[in-house]
């Protein structure tokens, strides 16, 4: 680990770098071998007081110059859990992940402690010796901070990082990183456990049980993500509240509401969609009209035998 962490260095006056554990022993362990190799460093783990886990964010931070005989620098901070999120020391030039993750969640809360813009810093170095890269696809998720875990959203960020990167940065993917994470793409696994994270998050965070149309107003997973496993959105909600949701249908309107889902959720084709909305409010409507309302609305002019044309297909 100090040999990859020396040869691959980092950003600034000295390293300031946070190491992620699997357990509180190892955090105790290797910080221990850490301090007599010269190094200063400390263990955190949720049994530490806020004082004790401030002082050590505090000793991170600071300057050299800045040292006194009670308060002195630390190189590293070795931890399990406490320095996933809400935790911001805008300093962190190196990340090193001792620790296994199947949730890009996890894995992107702690590849974000490195991503904070401080003075001096011009990049973050990200050591993995677990081998999370073998999610390849939580790098450009973690990156774009687009958390729909659409595949083919994903891969159109790769191939254009630099064009839908937020803000002023740049990213650039070279050709093997491109093989590795479209690969990785393609085996995505444990969709399911992704799609009922993003509900627990969205549910904590509206205070109410999400409807499906907030998933995509939050930026959260992709509406389409859900439906691909769960055929419809009330199959889902019937998985993740059980007795709780007590609205019931019969098998026709449960196959109706499967075929709406399959075949108009995606959106490919607006014009039905322009037509189910007006039906929702009126019994009937005239082609004459939907033409001059389509027009009104979206500024595109459709013909008679477009229309004919969506009318056939639903």
């Amino acid at each position: 680990m100090i040999e990859q962490s020396e040869y691959y260095g980092y950003s600034g006056d000295r390293v300031r770098g946070l190491i992620f554990c699997s357990r509180v022993k190892e955090c105790e362990e290797l910080s221990r071998k850490f301090n007599a190799l010269g190094y200063r460093t400390i263990a955190l783990s949720g049994a530490d007081n806020e004082e004790k886990r401030q002082e050590a964010f505090e000793r991170l931070a600071m300057d050299e110059a800045d040292a006194t005989e009670e308060m002195q620098p630390l190189d590293y901070i070795f931890s399990r859990d406490i320095l996933n999120e809400g935790v911001d020391i805008v300093e962190v030039n190196q990340v090193i992940m001792l620790r296994p993750t199947q949730s890009p969640i996890v894995f992107i809360q702690q590849l974000g402690r490195g991503l904070r813009k401080a003075p001096g810093k011009e990049y973050v170095v990200i050591l993995d010796f677990i081998g999370n890269y073998n999610n390849n696809f939580m790098i450009p998720v973690a990156l774009s901070g687009d958390r729909s875990y659409n595949a083919d959203v994903i891969r159109k960020y790769v191939i254009s990082g630099n064009s839908t990167i937020p803000g002023a940065s740049t990213v650039h993917f070279d050709e093997i990183s491109k093989d590795k994470i479209f690969k990785s793409i393609d085996k995505i696994k444990g969709m399911k456990t992704l799609i009922k994270e993003s509900y627990v998050s969205l549910k904590n965070r509206l205070g109410r049980v999400p409807l499906l149309y907030d998933f995509y107003e939050n930026q959260e997973i992709d509406p389409l993500v859900i439906v691909r496993e769960y055929k419809t959105y009330y199959a889902f909600m019937q998985a993740m509240e059980k007795d709780k949701y007590k609205n019931s249908l019969n098998e026709q309107e449960k196959l109706t509401l499967e075929y709406l889902s399959k075949t108009i959720l995606s959106g490919v084709r607006p014009d039905e969609l322009a037509i189910l909305s007006q039906l929702l409010y009126r019994d009937h409507i005239g082609v004459a009209d939907f033409i001059k309302e389509y027009q009104k609305t979206y500024g595109i002019k459709i013909s008679t035998s477009q229309v004919s044309e969506v009318i056939q297909v639903l």
